[in-house]
Protein backbone atom coordinates (compact mmCIF):
# COMPACT_ATOMS: atom_id res chain seq x y z
CA UNK A 1 0.00 0.00 0.00
CA UNK A 2 3.26 2.39 0.77
CA UNK A 3 5.08 1.53 -2.38
CA UNK A 4 1.59 2.19 -4.60
CA UNK A 5 1.21 5.53 -3.38
CA UNK A 6 4.65 6.80 -2.91
CA UNK A 7 5.22 5.82 -6.35
CA UNK A 8 1.86 6.86 -7.63
CA UNK A 9 1.19 9.78 -5.96
CA UNK A 10 1.89 12.54 -8.42
CA UNK A 11 3.60 15.65 -8.35
CA UNK A 12 0.59 17.82 -7.29
CA UNK A 13 1.43 17.84 -3.83
CA UNK A 14 4.23 18.77 -2.16
CA UNK A 15 5.17 16.06 0.36
CA UNK A 16 7.15 15.77 3.73
CA UNK A 17 9.93 14.39 4.81
CA UNK A 18 10.09 12.80 8.48
CA UNK A 19 12.42 15.99 9.35
CA UNK A 20 9.10 18.37 7.89
CA UNK A 21 11.41 19.88 4.92
CA UNK A 22 9.54 19.52 1.82
CA UNK A 23 10.57 16.87 -0.74
CA UNK A 24 11.16 17.26 -4.30
CA UNK A 25 8.26 15.83 -6.72
CA UNK A 26 9.36 13.55 -9.52
CA UNK A 27 7.44 12.81 -12.64
CA UNK A 28 6.28 9.73 -13.25
CA UNK A 29 7.35 7.91 -16.51
CA UNK A 30 6.37 4.30 -16.09
CA UNK A 31 4.50 2.07 -14.54
CA UNK A 32 5.30 -0.10 -11.55
CA UNK A 33 4.49 -4.16 -12.20
CA UNK A 34 3.41 -5.94 -9.06
CA UNK A 35 2.67 -9.51 -9.13
CA UNK A 36 1.85 -11.68 -7.01
CA UNK A 37 -2.29 -13.51 -5.79
CA UNK A 38 -3.32 -10.94 -3.04
CA UNK A 39 -4.19 -7.61 -3.37
CA UNK A 40 -5.30 -5.40 -1.14
CA UNK A 41 -9.16 -4.65 -1.61
CA UNK A 42 -9.60 -2.63 1.33
CA UNK A 43 -8.31 0.37 0.36
CA UNK A 44 -9.60 2.60 -2.15
CA UNK A 45 -7.02 5.36 -2.13
CA UNK A 46 -4.66 2.45 -2.74
CA UNK A 47 -6.76 0.71 -5.40
CA UNK A 48 -7.29 4.30 -7.33
CA UNK A 49 -3.50 4.14 -8.33
CA UNK A 50 -3.78 0.61 -9.80
CA UNK A 51 -5.01 -1.45 -12.89
CA UNK A 52 -5.72 -4.35 -10.77
CA UNK A 53 -5.57 -7.27 -13.84
CA UNK A 54 -6.53 -10.70 -13.43
CA UNK A 55 -4.71 -13.44 -15.29
CA UNK A 56 -6.29 -17.07 -15.31
CA UNK A 57 -4.17 -20.73 -15.76
CA UNK A 58 -5.56 -21.83 -19.50
CA UNK A 59 -4.03 -25.04 -19.58
CA UNK A 60 -1.19 -27.43 -18.21
CA UNK A 61 0.85 -25.88 -20.98
CA UNK A 62 1.18 -22.81 -19.15
CA UNK A 63 3.99 -23.43 -17.26
CA UNK A 64 5.82 -25.05 -20.46
CA UNK A 65 5.09 -21.01 -22.13
CA UNK A 66 7.08 -19.39 -18.98
CA UNK A 67 10.22 -21.23 -19.22
CA UNK A 68 10.59 -20.07 -23.06
CA UNK A 69 9.67 -17.14 -21.91
CA UNK A 70 12.52 -17.26 -19.20
CA UNK A 71 14.78 -19.25 -21.96
CA UNK A 72 14.37 -15.79 -24.83
CA UNK A 73 14.71 -13.03 -21.36
CA UNK A 74 17.65 -11.30 -23.43
CA UNK A 75 14.58 -10.68 -26.22
CA UNK A 76 13.39 -8.36 -23.42
CA UNK A 77 16.57 -6.33 -23.57
CA UNK A 78 16.26 -6.21 -27.57
CA UNK A 79 12.24 -5.12 -27.37
CA UNK A 80 13.27 -2.28 -24.93
CA UNK A 81 16.42 -0.96 -26.86
CA UNK A 82 13.83 -0.68 -29.85
CA UNK A 83 11.19 1.37 -28.23
CA UNK A 84 13.62 3.58 -26.70
CA UNK A 85 15.80 4.44 -29.95
CA UNK A 86 12.51 5.13 -31.33
CA UNK A 87 10.64 7.50 -28.59
CA UNK A 88 13.55 9.59 -29.09
CA UNK A 89 13.23 10.77 -32.85
CA UNK A 90 11.54 13.72 -34.99
CA UNK A 91 8.38 11.15 -35.77
CA UNK A 92 7.84 9.82 -32.63
CA UNK A 93 7.78 13.11 -31.14
CA UNK A 94 4.50 13.78 -33.60
CA UNK A 95 2.96 10.35 -32.30
CA UNK A 96 3.39 11.91 -29.18
CA UNK A 97 1.95 14.84 -28.95
CA UNK A 98 -0.87 13.86 -30.97
CA UNK A 99 -1.12 11.50 -28.31
CA UNK A 100 -1.21 14.13 -25.82
CA UNK A 101 -4.05 16.22 -27.73
CA UNK A 102 -6.29 13.21 -27.06
CA UNK A 103 -5.76 12.28 -23.45
CA UNK A 104 -8.03 14.75 -22.33
CA UNK A 105 -10.86 13.54 -24.38
CA UNK A 106 -9.74 9.69 -24.04
CA UNK A 107 -9.85 10.08 -20.33
CA UNK A 108 -13.56 11.53 -20.23
CA UNK A 109 -14.75 8.69 -22.00
CA UNK A 110 -13.39 6.31 -19.39
CA UNK A 111 -14.78 8.73 -16.78
CA UNK A 112 -18.32 7.85 -18.41
CA UNK A 113 -17.57 4.41 -18.56
CA UNK A 114 -16.52 4.06 -15.07
CA UNK A 115 -19.57 5.98 -13.98
CA UNK A 116 -22.22 3.87 -15.38
CA UNK A 117 -20.04 0.86 -14.42
CA UNK A 118 -20.61 1.65 -10.94
CA UNK A 119 -21.91 4.74 -9.20
CA UNK A 120 -20.14 4.78 -6.27
CA UNK A 121 -16.70 4.47 -8.00
CA UNK A 122 -14.00 5.75 -5.80
CA UNK A 123 -11.78 8.83 -7.51
CA UNK A 124 -13.31 7.75 -11.01
CA UNK A 125 -10.45 10.45 -12.22
CA UNK A 126 -7.59 9.04 -11.17
CA UNK A 127 -8.95 5.34 -12.37
CA UNK A 128 -9.44 6.72 -16.02
CA UNK A 129 -6.37 8.57 -16.50
CA UNK A 130 -4.56 4.76 -15.90
CA UNK A 131 -6.74 3.64 -18.43
CA UNK A 132 -6.26 6.21 -21.05
CA UNK A 133 -2.19 6.43 -20.40
CA UNK A 134 -2.72 2.54 -20.95
CA UNK A 135 -4.57 2.76 -24.55
CA UNK A 136 -2.58 5.74 -25.73
CA UNK A 137 0.52 3.74 -24.77
CA UNK A 138 -0.52 0.87 -26.71
CA UNK A 139 -1.89 2.75 -29.57
CA UNK A 140 1.95 4.33 -29.65
CA UNK A 141 3.52 1.23 -30.03
CA UNK A 142 1.37 0.01 -32.94
CA UNK A 143 2.88 3.22 -34.56
CA UNK A 144 6.11 2.07 -33.82
CA UNK A 145 7.79 1.44 -37.38
CA UNK A 146 8.82 -2.08 -36.38
CA UNK A 147 6.87 -3.45 -33.74
CA UNK A 148 3.80 -1.36 -34.75
CA UNK A 149 2.43 -4.85 -37.14
CA UNK A 150 2.47 -6.97 -34.13
CA UNK A 151 0.99 -4.67 -31.74
CA UNK A 152 -1.77 -4.05 -34.26
CA UNK A 153 -3.19 -7.53 -34.28
CA UNK A 154 -3.73 -7.44 -30.78
CA UNK A 155 -5.64 -3.65 -30.63
CA UNK A 156 -8.93 -5.17 -30.60
CA UNK A 157 -8.04 -7.83 -28.08
CA UNK A 158 -6.27 -5.24 -25.80
CA UNK A 159 -9.06 -2.75 -25.65
CA UNK A 160 -11.94 -5.60 -24.69
CA UNK A 161 -9.25 -6.17 -22.26
CA UNK A 162 -9.37 -2.74 -20.95
CA UNK A 163 -12.96 -2.72 -20.57
CA UNK A 164 -12.91 -5.78 -18.37
CA UNK A 165 -10.42 -4.01 -16.20
CA UNK A 166 -12.62 -0.64 -16.06
CA UNK A 167 -15.33 -3.15 -15.06
CA UNK A 168 -12.98 -4.58 -12.05
CA UNK A 169 -11.38 -1.55 -11.25
CA UNK A 170 -15.29 0.12 -10.55
CA UNK A 171 -16.52 -2.39 -9.06
CA UNK A 172 -13.14 -2.63 -6.72
CA UNK A 173 -13.10 0.44 -6.06
CA UNK A 174 -16.43 0.77 -4.60
CA UNK A 175 -16.54 -2.05 -2.57
CA UNK A 176 -13.66 -1.36 -0.78
CA UNK A 177 -15.02 2.36 0.03
CA UNK A 178 -15.88 2.94 3.91
CA UNK A 179 -19.30 4.29 3.03
CA UNK A 180 -19.91 1.28 0.67
CA UNK A 181 -18.71 -1.41 3.08
CA UNK A 182 -21.38 0.73 6.37
CA UNK A 183 -24.41 0.70 4.20
CA UNK A 184 -24.64 -3.03 2.94
CA UNK A 185 -23.44 -4.16 6.22
CA UNK A 186 -26.33 -1.87 8.05
CA UNK A 187 -28.50 -3.08 4.73
CA UNK A 188 -27.76 -6.98 6.11
CA UNK A 189 -28.43 -5.87 9.85
CA UNK A 190 -31.60 -4.82 8.94
CA UNK A 191 -32.70 -7.64 6.78
CA UNK A 192 -32.00 -10.28 9.50
CA UNK A 193 -33.68 -8.38 11.64
CA UNK A 194 -30.23 -7.63 13.78
CA UNK A 195 -31.18 -3.90 13.52
CA UNK A 196 -34.56 -2.00 13.60
CA UNK A 197 -35.61 1.16 12.18
CA UNK A 198 -38.85 2.05 13.93
CA UNK A 199 -41.37 4.67 11.91
CA UNK A 200 -40.60 8.46 12.63
CA UNK A 201 -40.44 8.81 15.99
CA UNK A 202 -41.49 6.45 17.91
CA UNK A 203 -40.18 5.52 20.95
CA UNK A 204 -38.77 1.44 20.77
CA UNK A 205 -40.02 -0.83 22.93
CA UNK A 206 -37.51 -3.09 25.46
CA UNK A 207 -37.39 -5.82 23.06
CA UNK A 208 -36.11 -3.25 19.98
CA UNK A 209 -34.46 -0.91 22.54
CA UNK A 210 -30.61 -3.22 22.16
CA UNK A 211 -31.48 -3.21 17.88
CA UNK A 212 -32.89 0.16 17.82
CA UNK A 213 -30.37 2.33 15.54
CA UNK A 214 -32.72 4.67 14.00
CA UNK A 215 -35.89 5.69 12.16
CA UNK A 216 -37.66 5.66 8.91
CA UNK A 217 -39.77 8.41 7.59
CA UNK A 218 -42.84 8.53 5.33
CA UNK A 219 -40.56 9.61 2.49
CA UNK A 220 -38.56 6.19 3.17
CA UNK A 221 -35.95 8.43 4.20
CA UNK A 222 -33.85 7.32 7.14
CA UNK A 223 -32.25 9.26 10.44
CA UNK A 224 -29.81 6.92 12.27
CA UNK A 225 -28.57 7.28 15.41
CA UNK A 226 -24.83 7.37 14.71
CA UNK A 227 -23.10 6.00 17.24
CA UNK A 228 -25.47 2.94 17.39
CA UNK A 229 -25.68 2.35 14.21
CA UNK A 230 -21.80 2.28 13.27
CA UNK A 231 -21.32 0.48 16.76
CA UNK A 232 -23.63 -1.79 15.01
CA UNK A 233 -21.36 -2.59 12.01
CA UNK A 234 -17.75 -2.76 13.90
CA UNK A 235 -19.45 -5.03 16.16
CA UNK A 236 -20.29 -7.39 14.05
CA UNK A 237 -17.47 -7.02 11.29
CA UNK A 238 -14.85 -5.78 13.37
CA UNK A 239 -12.94 -2.86 14.07
CA UNK A 240 -10.84 -2.96 11.32
CA UNK A 241 -13.59 -3.40 8.92
CA UNK A 242 -14.19 0.39 8.17
CA UNK A 243 -10.45 1.15 8.38
CA UNK A 244 -10.83 3.30 11.51
CA UNK A 245 -12.67 5.77 9.84
CA UNK A 246 -13.70 8.37 11.77
CA UNK A 247 -17.32 9.82 11.94
CA UNK A 248 -16.51 12.81 10.00
CA UNK A 249 -14.56 10.66 7.38
CA UNK A 250 -17.63 8.77 7.25
CA UNK A 251 -20.30 11.52 6.85
CA UNK A 252 -17.75 12.56 4.13
CA UNK A 253 -17.91 9.49 1.94
CA UNK A 254 -21.52 9.24 2.56
CA UNK A 255 -22.22 13.18 1.61
CA UNK A 256 -19.83 12.65 -1.51
CA UNK A 257 -22.12 10.01 -2.80
CA UNK A 258 -25.28 11.75 -2.31
CA UNK A 259 -27.06 9.85 0.43
CA UNK A 260 -26.99 12.94 2.97
CA UNK A 261 -31.21 14.10 2.45
CA UNK A 262 -31.11 16.76 5.25
CA UNK A 263 -28.31 18.41 7.59
CA UNK A 264 -27.75 21.54 9.34
CA UNK A 265 -25.68 24.55 7.99
CA UNK A 266 -21.71 23.43 8.32
CA UNK A 267 -22.33 19.86 9.34
CA UNK A 268 -23.68 16.53 7.83
CA UNK A 269 -25.96 15.60 10.43
CA UNK A 270 -29.47 17.42 11.90
CA UNK A 271 -30.61 18.30 15.55
CA UNK A 272 -34.11 16.58 15.21
CA UNK A 273 -36.75 16.99 18.33
CA UNK A 274 -37.27 13.55 19.88
CA UNK A 275 -39.33 13.48 22.93
CA UNK A 276 -38.21 17.39 23.82
CA UNK A 277 -35.26 16.47 23.36
CA UNK A 278 -32.89 17.68 21.02
CA UNK A 279 -30.92 14.36 19.20
CA UNK A 280 -28.55 14.51 16.19
CA UNK A 281 -28.96 11.97 13.54
CA UNK A 282 -27.78 11.00 10.44
CA UNK A 283 -30.58 11.69 8.29
CA UNK A 284 -30.02 9.78 4.82
CA UNK A 285 -32.15 9.60 1.77
CA UNK A 286 -33.96 6.26 0.85
CA UNK A 287 -31.58 5.36 -1.79
CA UNK A 288 -28.65 4.81 0.52
CA UNK A 289 -29.68 1.63 1.30
CA UNK A 290 -32.03 0.82 -1.37
CA UNK A 291 -28.69 1.22 -3.53
CA UNK A 292 -26.46 -0.85 -0.56
CA UNK A 293 -26.16 -4.43 -1.16
CA UNK A 294 -27.79 -7.17 1.50
CA UNK A 295 -25.72 -9.78 0.16
CA UNK A 296 -22.51 -8.50 0.19
CA UNK A 297 -22.17 -9.37 3.80
CA UNK A 298 -23.50 -13.24 3.30
CA UNK A 299 -22.82 -14.62 7.13
CA UNK A 300 -22.80 -11.93 9.85
CA UNK A 301 -20.77 -12.89 13.19
CA UNK A 302 -22.97 -12.79 16.03
CA UNK A 303 -22.83 -9.43 18.34
CA UNK A 304 -19.95 -9.68 20.33
CA UNK A 305 -17.72 -12.32 18.75
CA UNK A 306 -14.50 -13.05 20.82
CA UNK A 307 -12.78 -12.02 17.51
CA UNK A 308 -14.47 -9.11 17.00
CA UNK A 309 -14.05 -8.01 21.26
CA UNK A 310 -10.69 -8.68 20.74
CA UNK A 311 -10.12 -6.11 18.24
CA UNK A 312 -11.91 -4.02 19.71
Amino acid sequence: MEVVQALLGGVFKDRLRKDSSLRKSRSIHTWPIFTGEDTDTTDPATLARMLVVGFELQDDNATLDLTEAQRLADHLNAVGKAWLDWIVTPEASICFTKAQVKFRDVRENWMRKLRGYQCRIVNPARVATNLASNQLTWELLSQHPRMGTFFKKYSTVHQVGLQMVAEKMARLTSEALEATRFLDALNALLSNHRCVLLPAFTQPRDADRDRHIGWQLQDGSICLLPLPAKDAVERVLGFDSLNGISHYGLYNQLAGLGFIANHDPGRHTKVYSIGGKGIRLLHLNAEALLQADAQAVTELPEFGSTNNAEKK
